[in-house]
């Protein structure tokens, strides 16, 4: 390695920094644009591109970037002085992908570090991508249980989870917690798996024996949950999804923000579905009706910041 290419002492505070920004990723698109965009940083390229090898074997162009100062290289060829660069990303064995460089001043020591080290973090995202299809799975057999014992609930699982996640967000979730509030919409009448068939299909009101049973399931839900270590922030927002803004829910009578905004949610979301959906008992509301009613109990029942999302992510 000749002295033009070593890589400069200033340049380890660089590694140091993205290393720290590779830590703190949580999806594999995040870590491509950090990578294109620190490698072309780093070499001063007019142009960077990024391929990624796909399950197939074929290999797609996952991001592109070319400085406002640099041009792409004409078709009569690459200016004078021009250097490319190509580097491989793999991990384990196994060839991830490619980062191709057009710049001026490469610095092709520097970059093999950062594309080490961005593959490294490719691998163990991709895996944990795959993991959460697998989590995902086991989430729909679990509410598959619950689907068993009462017909409304399949269908209304999966309404809760779509516009619990719009509201999600609408609110400012990052992506972890828009993952659990989608666990807990799909799992959070999982507790009726301890409730009595008799009273689940019931077709009128039930009495207050029946209601002290039907108010245990958030509470036997959590309890099933927890043990799943993946679940554990789901069965909370499970055990909560009944609590109301006012302190007058249950379990636990929790108030205000005391509740996780992920169970306001839930408690906004299975209310609005449940009024516009026609029930053995009764029939449905329509949506102007039921948005009228989430606004008269927004501030006792309800977060009145989390109606007023629903009601604006109604209007898209």
């Amino acid at each position: 390695m000749d002295a033009g290419s070593r890589v400069p002492p200033a340049s380890f505070e660089q590694v140091i920094d993205f290393s720290r920004r590779l830590d703190s990723l949580e999806e594999v698109g995040q870590l491509y644009d950090v990578l294109v965009r620190w490698a072309a940083s780093v070499s001063r390229a007019a142009r960077a591109e990024l391929w990624v090898r796909e399950p197939d074997g074929t290999t797609v162009r996952v991001r592109e970037r070319v400085d406002a100062a640099g041009a792409p290289p004409s078709q009569g060829g690459q200016p004078e002085g021009v250097t490319r660069s190509e580097f491989v990303l793999a991990s384990g064995g196994q060839i991830l992908g490619q980062l191709l460089l057009e710049g001026l001043h490469p610095a092709p020591e520097l970059v093999r570090v950062l594309t080490a080290q961005a593959a490294a973090t490719m691998a163990y995202l991709q895996a944990r991508r795959n993991l959460k299809r697998n989590l995902v799975q086991v989430v729909t057999a679990l509410a598959a249980l619950v689907e068993g014992k009462d017909q409304y609930t399949e269908d209304h699982c999966h309404h809760m989870a779509e516009l619990a996640l719009q509201l999600g967000i609408r609110m400012g979730l990052p992506p972890g917690r828009l993952d659990q509030l989608t666990y807990a919409a799909i799992l959070h009448d999982i507790g009726k798996v301890g409730v009595p068939d008799q009273i689940l299909g019931k077709k009128g009101p039930l009495t207050e024996s029946e209601w002290e049973l039907m108010r245990q399931h958030p509470t036997i839900g959590a309890k099933v949950l927890e043990r799943i270590d993946f679940l554990k922030d789901a069965a909370e927002i499970v055990e909560q999804h009944h609590e109301r803004y006012d302190g007058t829910g249950y379990p636990k009578g929790l108030a205000g923000e005391a509740i996780r905004l992920e169970a306001r949610i839930l408690a906004v979301v299975d209310a609005y579905d449940a009024m516009v959906t026609t029930r053995p008992y009764r029939k449905a509301m329509t949506r102007a009706e039921a948005v009228e009613e989430l606004r008269r109990c927004a501030g006792n029942q309800f977060d009145p910041a989390v109606v007023q999302a629903l009601i604006d992510t109604l209007r898209l």
